[in-house]
């Protein structure tokens, strides 16, 4: 990771918390082997949902922006020369995972990322305000590199 590249990450907590909750006692059937086949299917789907979606995050590097979800596999990236707009909303949804350029879960603020084509993305943080401030700053950044250029 270059000095120049900005990471921030959320944990999902409550949503995690929840799942872990769903988890434990479906494991503990797995396990006592009273309902097998679904209980095993339960325990991997409820596992499968936990690493996709425990946590919530926003990469900048010099030239890309990533939003990302859980380990990465729901992902987006777009050049942050394309982004014209940040800001700082309070989400209308519950659950984004990426459909619709909404990523997060149930966090109180969001980040609203808005691009030249006018693709829109949200991201549920609960500091939104923190990193819609460092995006700026680079936004900042970068057109002051384009005009010297």
């Amino acid at each position: 990771m270059s000095p120049e590249t900005l990471v921030h990450t959320e944990f999902a907590r409550r949503w995690v918390i929840f799942l872990l909750a769903l988890l434990a006692p479906t494991t503990l059937l797995l396990l006592t082997q009273t309902v097998e086949t679904p209980a095993f299917v339960a325990a991997l789907s409820l596992a499968l949902t936990l690493l996709l979606t425990h946590s919530v995050g926003v990469r900048v590097e010099v030239e890309h922006l990533e939003v990302r979800l859980g380990s990465g596999l729901l992902r987006r990236r777009r050049r942050l020369a394309r982004l014209e707009s940040v800001e700082t909303l309070r989400p209308e949804w519950r659950i984004g995972l990426g459909r619709g350029g909404r990523y997060g879960l149930g966090a109180a603020t969001a980040l609203g990322l808005v691009f030249e084509d006018g693709e829109r993305l949200e991201v549920a943080m609960e500091d939104a305000a923190v990193v819609a401030a460092l995006l700026r700053r680079r936004l900042a950044d970068v057109d002051a590199a384009g005009e010297d250029s």
